[in-house]
């Protein structure tokens, strides 16, 4: 299937989806989320190590 452009140049639907999808954006939100899958992670591992120092500290 062909439509034109906005500069008027016939172009495929394909093509014209390749270009804005932005793929870059896509793989940003995917290393944030790793990121955040990691440090979450790290959060969750530190609470029971905060928690057993702090009964340790108040006997």
């Amino acid at each position: 299937m062909q439509r034109n452009n906005k500069r008027g140049v016939k172009t495929s639907l394909a093509q014209d989806q390749r270009r804005t999808t932005m793929n870059t954006m896509n793989a940003s939100y995917f290393i944030e989320k790793v990121g955040h899958g990691i440090l979450n992670a790290f959060l969750l591992a530190a609470l029971p190590i905060a928690l057993f120092t702090t009964l340790i500290q108040a006997f």
